[in-house]
């Protein structure tokens, strides 16, 4: 004797029963658990079956990301017949734990609704960058904190996914300071390799953040190359014990570190001055300035202060023709004082067109 099962039965049989208006789903949730980001989109699906006594269709199913892709059928499902959502995620850049609820909309006036959920963890890509045709761990060597005296190492380490071969050249000198103890010219399908950056500090002439970038000229064999720009960065540090072993220290004070300049005109130069002192026993050496924009130029009258002393320190602002508005700016003094190596300058003015400002 054959028995057949019916749609609610074979539910049932399944797990607990969730009603969701007319519709009963077997679950209402998915859990995918930890999934790989490399291997892509994963799917699943939430089965259901008409508990009502007339047909009912399911009018739209959205998700609240592009991650999520929800589809589900247009054509009415007749009472006691069965039917599916299907959900997928794709994990690509979304490394972590993902919980995303899908929303379905029945047909009728009152516009029922239901829920689904999904949830799981991206195990995140090995090589999480793309760029220039190549799989990279980075495209920023980051350096961390040097001593100023010291030479240092850095790796990023690439995959090359592709189906040919990868040629990489270096088009155009280093920065100074900056040697290549590694550079693969040529990356095979499915080969691993990894470029290495020895920075010699002291030769670069960096002190506090740093920041540089070269070009790597990289693509298909035989194909048409890009350039892709590889970034350096550090914080640079000045060890005091050898720089100043005799115990004494400068200390730096500015006399004003937040300066504003009212109004000025767009396309002039506009002069403003601080006051750097050294209340300390040991020489004030300025190491390095670094301002936030080409349009602000500081100029210290020396970059050395005797204990004691002082000076001044212009700062020339020359906003472009096509800037308006209130405009901040700041500027980082690195200096030799062990309590605070940054000093930080900040500047604000309102910029307004030529013909409206200031005729300094």
């Amino acid at each position: 004797m054959k028995y057949i099962l019916s749609p609610l039965l074979v539910f049932i049989l399944s797990g607990t029963v969730l009603a969701q208006g007319p519709l009963e789903l077997a679950s209402s949730s998915h859990d995918f658990g930890e999934i790989y980001e490399e291997h892509g989109p994963v799917t699943t699906t939430f089965p259901f079956y008409n508990a009502a006594d007339t047909a009912v269709r399911i009018v739209s199913v959205e998700a609240g990301c592009g991650c999520t892709v929800p589809k589900s059928t247009a054509e009415a499902i007749a009472p006691g017949d069965s039917s599916e959502i299907v959900v997928t995620y794709n994990p690509a850049n979304r490394p972590g734990p993902f919980h995303k609820d899908i929303t379905y909309t029945l047909a009728g006036p009152d516009s029922l609704q239901g829920t689904v959920q999904i949830t799981g963890t991206v195990l995140p890509h090995p090589y999480p960058v793309e760029a220039a045709g190549l799989r990279w761990t980075s495209t920023t060597f980051d350096f961390g904190a040097l001593w100023h005296h010291q030479r240092d190492t850095a790796w990023l380490k690439i995959k090359n996914e592709n189906s040919s071969p990868y040629a990489l050249a270096l088009p155009e000198d280093l920065p100074a300071g900056f040697r290549l103890v590694q550079l693969p010219d040529r990356i095979a399908p499915g080969q691993e390799s990894k470029i290495g950056l020895l920075w010699e500090v002291p030769e670069s002439g960096h002190w506090g953040f740093a920041f540089e970038h070269f070009v790597l000229s990289i693509g298909p064999e035989g194909g048409e190359r890009e350039d892709l720009r590889i970034n350096l960065t550090a914080m640079v540090r000045e060890d005091f014990a050898r720089t100043l072993p005799d115990g004494t220290a400068p200390a730096a004070r500015l006399s004003e570190a937040a300066l504003e300049l009212g109004a000025v005109s767009a396309g002039k130069t506009h002069s403003t001055y601080t006051q750097i002192e050294n209340t300390g026993d040991h020489p004030l050496l300025i190491r390095a300035i670094k301002s936030s924009c080409s349009c602000l130029e500081v100029i210290p009258s020396a970059m050395e202060i005797a204990p004691g002393s002082s000076l001044p320190v212009e700062l020339l602002y020359t906003p472009a023709t096509a800037v308006q508005g209130l405009q901040a700016l700041s500027v980082q003094l690195t200096v030799n004082d062990p309590t605070q190596s940054q000093l930080r300058l900040t500047l604000k003015a309102k910029v307004e067109p030529e013909e409206a400002g200031s005729t300094e």
